[in-house]
Parts: structure tokens; C-alpha cells; sequence
């Protein structure tokens, strides 16, 4: 991992016991995927995603996506295993989360894009995995 990469990675406070932080990294076809999770009590209680590709050892094009639960900047709607996360309050702008058991998938093909740079590419599905440092089930869109 590039230190460019490492620089973008969200560090999340641990606020109790029971507070995880998963990370995983994974490149497909030249974009690197980061993403980081915390989870409290069995719940996602934030998410860092960040989509990007490099030019000349340089970042070139990105796409950052997160929230906080304890912010309450985001809706998020939680009903059993499925996490809703809406930004700016539209439900059509929103990170869909299935978690289960050790596994998180996150469908962000429901976010619109004005997080990303123009022409960046972005993760549509991502999963991560407890103690697993790579992310996978990725398919991209762009």
C-alpha cells in the first residue's frame, strides 16, 4: 500500500469494549479499493470507502465515501442484519449494508457520485471480511 493510500485510511476511536475496526485494500485492474468499518456490538456503526486510481505514482482520480452513526449527519436505518445509510436525507443517495455473521457486503451503486472526481472509478459492491486485510466481491462502476 502506497503511502498515499494509507494517508486517506479513516482511523475510528474505539468507544467501548465491544468496538471493532475491520480494514481491507484490494486492486482491481489498476483501482484500489479501501475500505474501513467499525463495528460495535455486533453493528456497523461507521464505514470509510475510497476508490482510487494513480498516474505517475500520483493519485489521479477518487471517490470517498462515509459516516458516522453518532454523527447523525446520515439517515441510517437499521432493521436487523440490513443498515440503510442516507446522505443528505434522500433516500435514493444512499449505502445499502447485509451483514452477515463475520461478513459485510455494501452495495454502493445507490450513492450518487458527487463525492467522486469526474471519471473516477468506483466500487458498486464491496465485501469485507473480520481479520481479513483484503476486500473481495467487488464489481466496479464507473
Amino acid at each position: 500500500m502506497k503511502a498515499s493510500a494509507l494517508a486517506v485510511m479513516m482511523t475510528f476511536t474505539m468507544t467501548t469494549a465491544h468496538a471493532e475496526q475491520w480494514s481491507c485494500q484490494q486492486d482491481v485492474d489498476g483501482f484500489v479499493q479501501n475500505l474501513s468499518v467499525q463495528v460495535e456490538d455486533g453493528q456497523v456503526t461507521a464505514f470509510h470507502y475510497q476508490g482510487s486510481t494513480e498516474a505517475f505514482e500520483q493519485q489521479a482520480l477518487s471517490c470517498a465515501m462515509q459516516s458516522v452513526r453518532a454523527e447523525g449527519v446520515e439517515d441510517w436505518d437499521v432493521k436487523g442484519n440490513h443498515t440503510d445509510v442516507s446522505f443528505r436525507g434522500n433516500p435514493r443517495d444512499k449505502v445499502e449494508m447485509v451483514q452477515m455473521g463475520d461478513t459485510l457486503m455494501i452495495n454502493l451503486g445507490k450513492a450518487a457520485l458527487y463525492q467522486c472526481s469526474k471519471g473516477a472509478v468506483t466500487a458498486e459492491m464491496i465485501s469485507i471480511s473480520r481479520d481479513e486485510p483484503w476486500c473481495f466481491g467487488i464489481s466496479l462502476r464507473q
